[in-house]
């Protein structure tokens, strides 16, 4: 019985490691895009466009937010631990 448990409790772990190496692929993906299509967004560049960061920046938002949603929606509650009580 203890054996089972242990195989069922390694097989929890695979799977949940493959879900969060498929988020962080994902997010590696989001972000290649943005740097390739948005090139100019850092200020120190000669070719410098505010568009670009704007629009750098509203990816990088989005990519922080689904990040959070789908590690929230693996592994529950991710609030601050000194809110809880």
């Amino acid at each position: 019985m203890a054996v089972l448990l242990i195989i069922l409790l390694i097989i929890l772990l695979i799977i949940l490691l493959i879900i969060l190496l498929i988020i962080i692929r994902m997010v590696d993906i989001e972000l290649s895009k943005a740097i390739l299509k948005y090139l100019f967004n850092e200020d120190g560049h000669p070719l410098y466009n505010s568009e670009h960061e704007e629009k750098f920046d509203d990816i990088m938002m989005g990519i922080y937010e689904k990040t959070y949603y789908y590690l929230q929606s693996e592994f529950g509650d991710l609030k601050n631990d000194q809110n809880r009580k």
